[in-house]
C-alpha cells in the first residue's frame, strides 16, 4: 500500500485542532496552500454516473463521505455525511462563512505569505517551482513547520472572535 497512511501520515483530530493553536496554524498554512488545486478537481466517470441513476430516478438519495463536492459539480443532490470544506463554521457560536470568503480572510491577515504561495507553480508536484510540496488526498499541501509556525495569522469569527474550522470530517 502507497496510501498516506502507511507512509507515516498521522491525521490532526479535532481535538487537538480545538485545543492547539499550534495545531490550528497548521492546518489552515497546508489547507490555504492547496485550496486552489483542491477546487479545481474535477468529477470523474463515476460521479457523472451516480448523477445520471439519481436523474433518471434509478438512486432516490446518495449519501456522501466525501468532502470534495464532486458528486455536486457532476448534477448530483447528496447528502453530505461528514459536511463539506466548502463552508467554515465557528466552534462557538456556528455562525457559517464560505470557504472562499474564509481564503481571502487568510490573505488578508498574511499577504507576504499568500503571495508566496500563490506564486508557486500550479503544475505538477516535484516541478522546480513546487519547492517538493506534497498534496495530500484531502487537499492540503505538506509545508515545512518554519514557514507557518510564528508567522501565519488565521482569521476568527467576525460575530464572536471564536474558533473556525472547516465544516467537514473532524478528523484530518
Amino acid at each position: 500500500p502507497n496510501g498516506a497512511y502507511s507512509s507515516g501520515f498521522k491525521p490532526l483530530t479535532h481535538q487537538e485542532f480545538v485545543r492547539s493553536i499550534r495545531a490550528r496554524r497548521r492546518y489552515w498554512a497546508r489547507s490555504y496552500a492547496g485550496w486552489r488545486r483542491f477546487r479545481r478537481a474535477q468529477p470523474n466517470t463515476a460521479h457523472y454516473a451516480l448523477a445520471s441513476l439519481e436523474r433518471i430516478g434509478r438512486v432516490h438519495t446518495m449519501v456522501t463521505q466525501n468532502v470534495d463536492r464532486l458528486h455536486h459539480r457532476a448534477g448530483s443532490k447528496p447528502v453530505e455525511l461528514h459536511g463539506s470544506v466548502y463552508e467554515v463554521i465557528c466552534l462557538d457560536c456556528g455562525t457559517s462563512i464560505s470557504r472562499e470568503s474564509f481564503q481571502e480572510q487568510v490573505k488578508d491577515l498574511n499577504p507576504k505569505w499568500a503571495l508566496a504561495i500563490d506564486s508557486l507553480e500550479e503544475g505538477q508536484p516535484g516541478s522546480s517551482r513546487s519547492f517538493g510540496m506534497q498534496q495530500r488526498p484531502d487537499g492540503d499541501i505538506e509545508i515545512d513547520e518554519k514557514f507557518w509556525e510564528q508567522d501565519f495569522d488565521i482569521p476568527s469569527c467576525s460575530q464572536c472572535g471564536g474558533v473556525l474550522k472547516p465544516d467537514g470530517c473532524d478528523v484530518w
